[in-house]
């Protein structure tokens, strides 16, 4: 059996290659096309966010943070003031921050495994950058639409919440060993950079094979669909002013993507248990559906489409090279990081 998968990876592989060779200028597009999502959309929107989250683990300062929502978190979620933290900062920062922060929490210390691995099952989501301003505007020039869509999205993390609580004993009550703020902050933004690095550099590699593939796709939201359930950002290619597909586009950024699992995989380590993993998301995407295909003629009742049709666009940065320069920036970070470390190993 082992043997027919790596045969069948070859052979993707293979005909990958031959695509790419029979067309170069539609697979240079393609990478053109991501780099362009990359430093417009995920360099600007993430890495603040993540390295910030990092910087805040590493420092132990996350943890002030459940402080003032101690009650709740224990009496109803079973959580400690550092577990409750990262589910806060999961639920804003977008999809591969939280088990980020899980994964940083338990080699310091702070989280043990067992519940870090439960909690990376509803510590995802896309945020509001994403729900409200790529979808809600985006696609429907309206932020009520991404904010109906985030709250489902939430919603089902917050029932997972309740129904995967394990009660807290003392052994779980760690306070973790934290690095002095100085150290916290090189070492938060070096582990950002990379991981950010890793992030777009699949979804890039997601972008070839989904075009490779295209030729065998069925046409028209057949095809909008297949693609934004291999790289969720594809949705902002759905049909604008449809409030019908609202909860279809719930249901899909609910569960994430495929390009979205194979980021946490880089990312997680012993902290993410696949199978649990895609249980838990399917359930969130089929409450999320459920919740949006009641709510919406609700919520939008009223709604009607923009006079102006394409005058709504997702935020982004305006200016491509201000991301560029940030991710040269983090990569002298990284490098005197490591002279850094270099000279240690040689003082000793």
């Amino acid at each position: 059996m082992e043997y027919l998968k790596k045969i069948c990876t070859l052979l993707v592989i293979l005909l990958v290659t031959g695509r790419i060779l029979q067309d170069p200028g539609m697979f240079s597009d393609a990478v053109r096309d991501g780099l362009m999502t990359c430093t417009e959309h995920m360099i600007p929107s993430l890495f603040a966010l993540m390295a910030i989250s990092e910087i805040l683990v590493r420092s132990g300062l996350y943890q002030l943070i459940g402080i003032p929502f101690r009650g709740v978190a224990r009496h109803i979620f079973h959580m400690t003031d550092a577990e409750s933290a990262v589910f806060l900062i999961s639920q804003f920062a977008g999809y591969p921050v939280g088990l980020s922060m899980l994964s940083s929490a338990v080699k310091s210390g702070a989280i043990c495994k067992a519940r870090a691995r439960r909690m990376s099952l509803f510590c995802f989501g896309a945020g509001p950058a994403f729900t409200v301003s790529l979808i809600g505007i985006g696609i429907y020039g309206e932020p009520v639409a991404g904010w109906l869509i985030y709250g489902a999205n939430v919603g089902m993390n917050l029932l997972l919440a309740i129904v995967l609580r394990n009660p807290v004993s003392e052994e779980t009550k760690r306070s973790g060993c934290a690095l002095p703020f100085s150290e916290a902050l090189i070492t938060g933004t070096r582990k950002a950079s990379v991981n950010l690095f890793q992030i777009c550099a699949l979804m890039l590699m997601m972008k070839v094979l989904l075009t490779a593939a295209m030729p065998v796709l069925p046409r028209g939201e057949v095809r909008v669909l297949i693609a934004a359930f291999t790289e969720i950002s594809q949705v902002i290619s759905f049909p604008r002013y449809q409030t019908l597909l609202i909860p279809l586009i719930a249901s899909l950024t609910a569960f994430g993507g495929i390009c979205v699992l194979f980021q946490l995989c880089s990312l997680g380590g012993d902290c993410l248990h696949i199978q649990s993993f895609l249980a838990a998301r399917l359930f969130a995407a089929i409450g999320s559906f459920l919740i949006c295909h009641v709510l919406t003629p609700i919520v939008l009742h009223d709604y009607t489409k923009p006079v102006v049709s394409g005058s709504f666009h997702a935020a982004r940065s305006e200016h491509p090279m201000l991301s560029v320069v940030l991710v040269m920036m983090s990569a002298m970070l990284v490098l005197e990081w490591k002279r850094i470390e270099r000279k240690k190993a040689l003082c000793k």
